[in-house]
């Protein structure tokens, strides 16, 4: 099963070594740390969103992926359950 996150169309989320190299390098948020994922502030869930669609043949850039990023609460809630989900894939439960 994908997970898929609304965005200018239906995107993908995978988070694959080039997606955790990224996140790192662009965005300076360490992937492997428990404690990346125990707060989203605006900026990190707009870097995890970017990173997660890097695998896609066009992704949108950092600055693209925040034109998309809805700012009500329950659709904002989605993005980010989805963002959890697509990591738990990668990552397998998250433990503090």
């Amino acid at each position: 099963m994908n997970t898929v996150v609304k965005l200018d169309t239906d995107r993908e989320l995978r988070y694959d070594f080039r997606a955790f190299v990224a996140m790192d390098e662009d965005c300076g948020i360490n992937p492997m740390d428990p404690k990346t994922y125990a707060d989203f502030s605006p900026r990190k869930i707009q870097a995890l969103v970017w990173a997660g669609q890097l695998h896609t043949k066009n992704p949108l850039t950092k600055e693209r992926v925040v034109e998309f990023l809805p700012t009500e609460g329950e659709a904002l809630v989605k993005v980010m359950e989805a963002v959890s989900d697509a990591l738990a894939r990668a990552l397998g439960p998250v433990k503090e």
